[in-house]
């Protein structure tokens, strides 16, 4: 993880330098909220752009939720860290701009992959003899499980909305598929060698702003 970081820092700085001297291409940086299958995070990237494509790197930060449904979801919005480990994963994408500018709108489509090594929380009923005998309400206990790897792929469209110089809004919206690679053996505690896939679908919906740095004429 900690080589993962230093490549990640690394490549932009390398990557900003070059690309001040082509015009064709400029970088930005943006920092988004993401709602999608694993629950709610931050991510902030690094975009570099050439003509009408540009191409993401980042990381993505885990934001632990209260679980808010009373469905029975194993995986859908009950992902948790309990280190920072898990809560730090990797963002990568690619995005392709559409050639309409409409009063300072810029539409786009994307494909994009998360992916994470954190742990699951999930909340069950405990029965009590207040229950049992009395009719009283059911209580409920929260389960932790350890980590495992999801692979998000999502693809969708955005638009990018220009504000004051350098900055803009940018709003998304895909849908794909969520991999998980789970060893726990559906209990807390327990775990396997053998990791055993499950996909799911996802629906994504991510807001926030963008900085673009000035193009050297």
């Amino acid at each position: 993880m900690k080589n993962l970081l230093v490549a990640l820092i690394c490549f932009p700085i390398f990557i900003h330098a070059q690309t001040t001297e082509n015009k064709n291409r400029y970088t930005s940086i943006d920092g988004q909220y993401n709602w999608t299958h694993t629950g709610e995070n931050l991510i902030f990237n690094y975009n570099l752009h050439s003509k009408n494509h540009f191409f993401t790197t980042g990381l993505v930060v885990h934001i632990n939720t209260q679980i808010s449904d009373n469905r029975q979801y194993a995986y859908q919005h009950r992902f948790y860290h309990r280190t920072q480990a898990e809560r730090i994963g990797l963002n990568l994408g690619y995005s392709h701009m559409i050639k309409v500018n409409f009063a300072g709108v810029h539409p786009y489509y994307f494909f994009n992959l998360q992916a994470q090594h954190i742990g699951l929380r999930n909340q069950f009923p405990v029965p009590t003899i207040d229950t049992v005998y009395n009719f009283g309400d059911i209580q409920t206990q929260y389960v932790y499980f350890n980590p495992i790897y999801s692979f998000e792929t999502t693809m969708g469209a955005g638009m990018i909305i220009n504000l004051v110089k350098g900055f803009s809004i940018n709003q998304t919206i895909g849908v794909g598929n969520s991999l998980m690679l789970d060893n726990n053996l559906g209990n807390p505690g327990f775990t396997s060698k053998r990791y055993h896939p499950v996909n799911e679908f996802l629906l994504m919906v991510r807001f926030g702003v963008n900085y673009t740095f000035p193009i050297k004429k």
